[in-house]
Order: structure tokens, then sequence, then C-alpha cells
């Protein structure tokens, strides 16, 4: 009788442990929801940009993570203004170069997609350590709770971009 109590006993551990294995796995699975993934950078060819016009561009995406109710009118805008700064030695000397500004609008509202957004820069100071600031506004305006009412959502991000300006003998 003792080994029939035991092997059951053994079965009964088992059982338990692959039950909370396939728990656990199930349960990092779906812990954390793609409604908490955000993504922002800015993307240079280089680090390292010359003096002539730069191309680049922001990848953003934001998954709302909110219980929103979307409709054919809702709008959402992403407004981003970067500017190129000197840093060190040089930041006294030129200080915050030319303001870029870029206005995006999307209706109707897709919370899936990235938002690639290209830009150009072109350095103002000869050489040395810079830094690419940039300032992106996120703005839903929905339209589908109440008929006289707007629901107004802004999530806002700043990101920075260290470059290095090599200068040209022939510039």
């Amino acid at each position: 009788m003792r080994p029939y109590f035991f092997s059951l006993f053994i079965i009964m551990m088992f059982l338990n442990c692959s039950s909370k294995k396939s728990e656990e796995k199930h349960k990092a699975e779906n812990d954390v929801p793609i409604a908490d993934t955000t993504y922002i950078d800015i993307i240079m060819e280089n680090d390292t940009l010359g003096t002539k016009q730069e191309k680049g561009i922001i990848k953003y995406f934001y998954k709302l993570n909110d219980t929103i109710k979307l409709a054919p009118n809702d709008e959402r805008r992403v407004y981003v203004t970067l500017a190129l700064t000197a840093i060190g030695k040089n930041k006294e000397k030129f200080g915050v170069g030319k303001k870029i500004e870029k206005l995006l609008h999307f209706s109707p509202v897709n919370t899936y997609d990235t938002i690639l957004i290209p830009i150009t820069i072109k350095p103002y100071f000869p050489s040395g350590k810079g830094v690419i600031v940039a300032v992106l506004d996120d703005t839903y305006t929905l339209h589908s709770y109440d008929e006289e009412k707007v629901r107004i959502l802004t999530y806002e991000s700043i990101i920075k971009k260290n470059v290095y300006i090599k200068g040209h003998k022939s510039d």
C-alpha cells in the first residue's frame, strides 16, 4: 500500500509542477501588453556629420494605454520641433541653430503604426560636439464620447542625439 501512495504522491507533485510552469509561461507571455510599448529615436546615417546637409529620420511609436473609443472623425497630430545645438567650447560661440518644425496629421486615427518623420539638418558650426534635441508632441482629438464634447489626449517626449560635426577643408 505504501508504494502506491508514494507513487501517487510523486505523480501529484509532477502534475502540480508542470501546471505551475504552464501558468508561469502563460502569465509571462500576457503580463506585458503591447499597449505599454513606446519607441522614439533620431536615426542619422552616421553620428559624425559633415558640414553639408545631413538626412535623418525620427522613428516614433506610442501605443495608447487608454480606454479610447475611436471614431472616423477623430484626429491625431504629431508636432516635432528640433534643433542642432553646439556643446562644449562651441556652445557660447555658436549657440542654438535654426529650429526645424514638422507637423503630421492623421485622420482617421491608426494607433498601431510606427511614424517615420524625415529630417534634414545643416550644421551651422564648422566642427566639434553637438546634440540634436527634439520635442515631440502627440495629440489625439477624440469626438466619439459626446456630441457636444471632445476628449483630447496629449503626450510629450524629449529626445537627444549626440553628434560630432567634422569640418571639411573645401567648405
